[in-house]
Order: structure tokens, then sequence, then C-alpha cells
């Protein structure tokens, strides 16, 4: 359901063209210049984003993709079991959200409602983290921010 607004916000002009044998959908983004081929993917890390534990919080750094989601869900899933369903979760060092990356954190959060806790998330304004749920709008409780 946020699939449009997305597209929108990364790339310099998006067409959409109803039709009769479906839609169509043009998107354009410059590219660096003189680069040749296609975009290379993000390289993905082999082991899990490391979760730095607190008392008062977890701090994630790394990705938060694919092949860190798995191991770090149970992670995530054990530590909010021993703190009774509450969880502050500092993304302020993560260097990447995949769309696997953002399911784990409404998945975490719901789990954490439904078990009478809540999800906090500190992602201040200007880092990665903050930029992706700004724009896919998934509803994860932010903490306040400091200053001015």
């Amino acid at each position: 359901g946020k699939g449009l607004m997305i597209m929108r916000a990364l790339m310099e002009s998006v067409e959409v063209e109803p039709g009769g044998a479906g839609t169509t959908v043009r998107m354009r983004r410059r590219l660096t210049p003189g680069r040749e081929g296609p975009p290379r993917p993000a390289p993905s890390r082999p082991e899990p984003s490391p979760a730095h534990v607190s008392d008062d919080e977890v701090r994630l750094d790394g990705d938060l993709d694919e092949s860190a989601a798995p191991a770090l869900a149970r992670r995530l899933r054990e530590l909010a079991l021993a703190r009774g369903n509450r969880m502050r979760l500092d993304l302020t060092d993560v260097t990447y959200i995949g769309s696997v990356g953002v399911r784990l954190l409404v998945e975490l959060r719901d789990e954490l409602r439904r078990g009478g806790g809540r999800l906090e998330v500190v992602a201040p304004t200007g880092t990665i983290a903050r930029r992706v749920l700004d724009l896919t709008q998934v509803g994860i409780p932010l903490a306040p921010e400091d200053g001015p």
C-alpha cells in the first residue's frame, strides 16, 4: 500500500498509465555520470547485525537486511520476553534497512503489544532508519528527540 509513495520519494519521475492489458509504471532516476551498466546490489553481511544490550535499551548497528533479520528477530524476541515485553530499540547506527527489516520491526511491535508491552524506537532525524520509517509510514512508535 505504500509502493507509489516510496517510488515517488526515491525517483526523479514516476508515470502510471492504466491500460486494457494492465498498468504500466515508468520510473526514472539519473545514475551517477560515467557509470556503466545497472546498479550493483548492496553487499550483504554474512553475519547478523550486532545487538548491543544495556539496562535501558538495545542498540543495533550495521545492516538490517535479509541475511541479518532471522537471527536478529530471535534475539530481539528473547530480549523482549526477558524485559516484560518492553523494549527501547536504538537504530541510530543502522546503515541499511530492507523491507524484511521493516517487517521485523512491525512484527516485533505487534508481538509486544499483544503481550501487553511496548516497543519504542530511537531513530533520530537524518538517520537511515528515520528516513525508512518516515517513508514507509508503518506506525513504529518513535522516542522523542532531544534538543531544539
